[in-house]
């Protein structure tokens, strides 16, 4: 995402772990067949396949392995496990959203999820000397809280949950 000044840090070794954008609604029981339509219209840039490890959907992945879709009855996600660049994630997206709309047509869509997640070690940085709130302004991760607990921290999560207008 863009800072105030609309550019993105590029870091040479990125904290970056996946992205995911999930699309749920009420399951399609045609997409329990083979999508065979679906795998037609996202087959170019996802042209490898496989049947999810739990058995309950499908992913296509693309050729350097690096992004894939999973199809179930019940949701769309597109994971990407490196940084794409917003502009080619999201057309990666949207050229599987609209698949899904043309193949199966969901009734509804009961929930958007957009999920970041991101690993920052500050000894693979060199920087085991730096505190956290150091390394982090406020706004981003408060890490305040935790300023008496130095050394005693193994891991700090944030959720933001946005309402969006119109629903």
């Amino acid at each position: 995402m863009p800072d105030q000044n609309g550019t993105r840090p590029v870091y040479r070794r990125t904290p970056f772990i996946d992205l995911v954008c999930q699309v749920q609604f009420p399951p399609v029981l045609k997409i329990s067949q083979a999508p065979t339509g679906f795998q037609d219209r996202i087959r170019r840039p996802f042209p490898l396949f496989e049947v999810a490890p739990d058995n309950r959907g499908y992913q296509f992945i693309t050729e350097d392995r690096s992004c894939h879709l999973v199809l179930t009855p019940s949701s769309l996600a597109l994971v990407a496990q490196r940084d794409l660049g917003w502009i080619s994630f999201r057309s990666r997206f949207l050229q599987a959203f609209q698949a899904l709309q043309q193949e199966f047509a969901p009734a509804l869509y009961s929930r958007l999820g957009l999920r970041y997640r991101n690993l920052f070690c500050r000894s693979a940085c060199n920087l085991t000397g730096k505190a956290w709130d150091e390394l982090f302004r406020v706004p981003v991760v408060n890490m305040a809280p935790f300023s008496a607990l130095q050394g005693e921290v193994q891991a700090n999560r944030s959720e933001v949950l946005l309402a969006l207008q119109g629903g």
